[in-house]
């Protein structure tokens, strides 16, 4: 009978064996790759970072994996968010893009929007945010996103298709019905504009001075 003790494996160890020999000469080791773990080492050290807050250092260690051959989305993601904490917003952007490209996420593509609209790069902001609605067309802030960045680029009647999207996925959004009401003051309808933000009001009363 065999008993194991609290804690110990439930299998036997098994002991190293020694490579064995063909034709009387010793088995060569298997070869390593030490580029590799150096990418792995740099790019876990850029996560410890990270989560420790200390976003400088972050950035160094994801752009050593990257030099050494990382491609992860993870460390993307990580890098894109150093750069985004220490207010390297193109940086951030490009991190976000390519997270999203190596992912194909949603979320990703919204934050490399944001970035690239606090930016003022609203066509970048734009493409981005069409990628996003690629992956998920059914997704409320994704719409409201997208309208709100074509009523800023002046493309009135692509702004109402994506914002009516978004108001029929999210019935009653305020952030929505604030944009709708931009469009209408956009289009010179005063009178629809003014029914639009109560009616936003009324949804959030928080909304009353709200500007997207």
């Amino acid at each position: 009978r065999f008993c194991v003790r609290d804690g110990a494996p439930l299998q036997p160890a098994v002991a190293a064996s020694a490579p064995r020999a063909t034709g009387g000469r010793p088995q060569a080791a298997p070869p390593t790759h030490p580029i590799a773990s150096q990418a792995t080492t740099h790019a876990l050290r850029a996560t410890e970072a990270f989560a420790h807050g200390r976003y400088h250092q972050a950035i160094q260690q994801g752009q050593a994996a990257l030099t050494q051959g990382a491609t992860g989305a993870d460390l993307l993601l990580t890098l894109a968010r150093s750069y985004e904490h220490v207010g390297r917003t193109l940086e951030a952007a490009e991190a976000y893009e390519r997270a999203a490209q190596a992912h194909a996420d949603p979320a990703m593509w919204l934050a490399a929007a944001r970035s690239w609209r606090t930016l003022g790069r609203l066509v970048e902001a734009q493409l981005a945010l069409t990628h996003a609605r690629q992956l998920t067309p059914d997704d409320a802030e994704v719409s409201y996103q997208l309208g709100v960045v074509n009523l800023d680029l002046g493309q009135l009647a692509q702004a109402e298709g994506d914002l009516r999207d978004a108001l029929r996925l999210a019935p009653h959004s305020a952030p929505t019905l604030v944009a709708l009401g931009r469009l209408d003051e956009a289009r010179g309808q005063y009178g629809a504009a003014s029914a639009t933000l109560r009616e936003a009001t009324e949804a959030d009363p928080a909304s009353g001075e709200a500007r997207c």
